[in-house]
């Protein structure tokens, strides 16, 4: 009986409607919690069923034990469910639904509110796709980094701030290479390609960020 109560209070997730905004990976920023589980489980039946699994695991403190990742992962689904606001991992949605196109997603009242992930890739060419979904961006710069050795080397970044729907900004990862991203080091990097990081957030929800972050006081005080 418990079990099912965690089923139906899972499936019966709040449906919105996302904004009129491009789709990132069969995703849209604004989507529901019901249709980004739809959309990683491939079907409405393959979520039913990932959530089942996640309902008995959670009440099978045995196998909670046992499966301690995966329980985290769906404890955090659960929460979701329960219009807490959570953010879920790459790892953490690959314990449930497989692969998962993101390093990281984050829900506000079963809202899809902010996805981040990764490119291995030029910057340019990463650039010009989110162009094409987005529009050209609205600022440019290099960002200046300084390894241990004193030595500067100039990072790109993009960022889309005018938009109604949504707030983006694009980096050149200057720490990572996509040999230490993909864990093959016997691979070279190639020239010109780097790991380029990509931040997509709800504008409202970034706006309240900024708001939280002016009012908070200050930790010296």
């Amino acid at each position: 009986m418990k079990t099912f109560a965690i089923v139906t209070l899972i499936t019966t997730a709040l449906l919105s409607s996302a904004q009129d905004s491009p789709t990132i990976k069969g995703h849209k920023i604004g989507e529901s919690f019901t249709d980004y589980l739809t959309i990683e489980s491939c079907g409405t039946e393959n979520a039913a069923r990932d959530l089942t699994g996640c309902a008995e695991l959670l009440n099978n403190p045995k196998q909670r034990r046992k499966q301690e990742y995966r329980a985290e992962a769906c404890q955090r689904i659960a929460e979701i469910a329960r219009n807490q606001t959570q953010t879920l991992s790459a790892i953490q949605a690959t314990e449930v639904f497989g692969i998962s196109p993101f390093s990281e997603v984050e829900f506000v009242a079963q809202k899809l509110v902010m996805v981040k992930l990764a490119r291995n890739d030029a910057f340019p060419k990463v650039e010009r796709d989110l162009a094409e979904k987005y529009g050209p961006p609205d600022s440019q710069e290099q960002v200046p980094y300084e390894n241990g050795f004193g030595a500067v080397f100039l990072h790109p970044r993009a960022s889309w701030v005018k938009r109604p729907d949504v707030m983006i900004i694009a980096n050149e990862d200057p720490f990572t290479t996509p040999c230490s991203a993909l864990g093959d080091c016997r691979v070279l990097p190639i020239e010109g390609v780097n790991v380029v990081r990509i931040v997509i957030m709800d504008r409202s929800y970034s706006e309240s960020l900024a708001q939280k972050e002016q009012q908070r006081p200050n930790s010296l005080n």
